[in-house]
């Protein structure tokens, strides 16, 4: 079927051509009884299926997103009429916006990413509400180990994103299983929701925090703050913003504010 279409550069189509990485994608989202599911760029129906047929047994919903409308005939084609799945043409950065859960469900995200859009969907599904229990992302491997890093290779994103989530790569994708064949291999990666202490109004003010805290990585902190700054959120001047993880900075924000 991947060879009837012809991939979009433009909005960084490259198609999945191994089952078992998709397999792997799909136990790992660990579908529940009444999990609300979306699934990032459906594709052809790749993933779509296996997750439909979950989805189906265990009463979860299932809302399969295509950015592109000329793959949504394909899509719908792939997939069985199914009365917990929703085949949805949108754009996952606006429809974040207005997704509605029932009180109390879950909300696991699931795809292969565009490259281009993952860093902001990062951003936007961490402010979302309510966030997120469980992704699982099939992404560029290099971006992949950025957000997995630890001191003392700490980054913004690193920290970012496990401030609200445990990170792990649950396997290296060879570039040669996607068609076209992309410049780089790619990661599957695990998040799984942790307690971080902020509020959802917290959110935007932390990521400033970062934003400030990594605005000059190669630097030593007392080249970023003052000495009164310094001294507010107990840095060290003579480290660098790298040398501290996200339980670190959350404590330092929390004791800020």
């Amino acid at each position: 079927m991947v060879e009837t279409v012809r991939a979009k550069k433009a909005l960084g189509q490259n198609f999945l051509q191994d089952q078992t990485v998709a397999r792997l994608m799909v136990e790992s989202v660990n579908v529940i009884n009444g999990d609300q599911i979306i699934e990032i760029g459906s594709g052809m129906g790749g993933l779509t299926e296996s997750l439909a047929s979950i989805c189906k047994s265990k009463q979860a919903r299932l809302t399969a997103v295509e950015f592109d409308i000329d793959l949504i005939p394909i899509l719908k084609s792939a997939i069985a009429e199914n009365e917990y799945v929703k085949i949805v043409n949108a754009n996952i950065l606006n429809l974040l916006d207005d997704f509605k859960i029932p009180e109390n469900a879950r909300l696991k995200l699931i795809g292969s990413l565009p490259y281009n859009i993952t860093s902001p969907l990062l951003h936007r599904l961490i402010k979302t509400e309510p966030m997120p229990k469980t992704c699982v992302f099939l992404i560029q491997k290099e971006v992949a180990q950025k957000i997995c890093k630890q001191v003392p290779d700490s980054n913004y994103l690193s920290v970012f994103v496990q401030t609200f989530y445990t990170t792990e790569i649950l396997k290296i994708v060879d570039k040669n299983l996607f068609s076209p064949i992309p410049k780089v291999d790619g990661a599957v990666i695990k998040l799984t929701r942790r307690p971080s202490g902020l509020t959802s109004q917290d959110i935007s003010r932390y990521e400033k925090f970062l934003h400030r805290v990594f605005s000059h990585p190669r630097k030593m902190l007392n080249k970023v703050f003052t000495k009164e700054e310094l001294e507010k959120y107990h840095f060290d001047g003579t480290n660098r913003a790298q040398n501290y993880g996200s339980n670190k900075y959350i404590q330092i924000f929390t004791e800020s504010k």
